[in-house]
């Protein structure tokens, strides 16, 4: 595992265990904020074709994550997943939520680059990966 492959885990790892992150239903947070830089990105269609892959990819390992439903938007596909998340515990929310952007960050490192993709999740987390004491935790 390279240098950026920590990074991203690190930084997943920490958006994951952050207050932000205190029921099953917000562990969606994380997607929900790299949505937005995604979709300038990769476009509404590339970001629900990243989201659907990487869920496919983790199925084996959260086989309750099978009944999220195709949606015709990457924010309705969301919805479902919320869903999803919601009827588990919340630490099981977090550990699938944590395997599907790791999964996404994998594949879109390998699309727009390792630096790109590290500057995007601190972008959009920015807020969440904050100290109280307004340090950064990195």
């Amino acid at each position: 595992m390279g240098t950026h492959d920590n990074q991203r885990s690190h930084l997943i790892g920490q958006m994951m265990q952050s207050e932000a992150i205190q029921t099953a239903s917000s562990a969606i947070l994380p997607l929900q904020s790299l949505a937005p830089q995604l979709v300038s990105i990769i476009g509404e269609g590339g970001l629900y074709a990243l989201y659907a892959r990487s869920l496919h990819k983790i199925a084996a390992d959260f086989p309750w994550l099978d009944s999220v439903a195709a949606a015709h938007s990457h924010e309705l596909w969301l919805i479902d997943l919320q869903k999803n998340f919601a009827t588990q515990t919340t630490e099981q929310a977090r550990q699938a939520a944590q395997a599907l952007l790791l999964s996404c960050t994998n594949i879109l490192a390998t699309l727009i680059g390792e630096t790109l993709t590290i500057d995007l999740l601190k972008s959009a987390w920015a807020n969440e990966l904050k100290r109280p004491d307004g340090a950064d935790k990195e």
